[in-house]
Formats: structure tokens, C-alpha cells, sequence
């Protein structure tokens, strides 16, 4: 992956920028819009958490709003069970 500020992605003139290689969603902007949408399903025990899409809404060929979609079926988690 080629690291990059959100400086650097602003100035190239785009209205959305879906980023990858990170399983976490993050808005990193607004103006533009940067975002990471992360992954559709936990993969693994070390990605707990809802996870999801995202839908951007575009009027007049402007995006107008983003929205996290929360659709996975299976969540992993870390729990913590006494044994005495």
C-alpha cells in the first residue's frame, strides 16, 4: 500500500475516497470525504466488532452523505470467564 496524507489525497481533486487494507471503518475526512469502509465480516478473532459498507449518497454528481451499513452475521469477541 502507498501511505499518503489526507492532505495529499484532498489535493487530487475527488469528491470520495474509499481506502482499503484497514478492516476498521474510519472517517478520515469530509471535505473530501475519506474514508475507510473496512470489511463486510470479522475475519478472525483479532477483528472484533461490528463490521459493514458503506453507502454514499450522490445528488447532482456531488456526494452528499455517507452511511455505515452494519451487515455482518457472525461477530467474533473476547470474553472472559472465571474458573474458579
Amino acid at each position: 500500500y502507498a501511505p499518503c496524507s489526507p492532505a495529499d489525497l484532498a489535493g487530487r481533486g475527488y469528491d470520495y475516497w474509499a481506502l482499503g487494507h484497514v478492516h476498521d471503518y474510519a472517517e478520515i475526512g469530509r471535505d473530501p470525504w475519506i474514508v475507510f469502509p473496512g470489511n463486510l465480516q470479522g475475519r478472525s478473532v483479532r477483528e472484533c466488532g461490528p463490521k459493514g459498507a458503506v453507502a454514499v449518497e450522490v445528488r447532482d454528481g456531488r456526494v452528499i452523505a455517507v452511511r455505515r451499513l452494519i451487515v455482518d452475521q457472525a461477530r467474533w469477541a473476547v470474553v472472559e470467564v472465571d474458573l474458579a
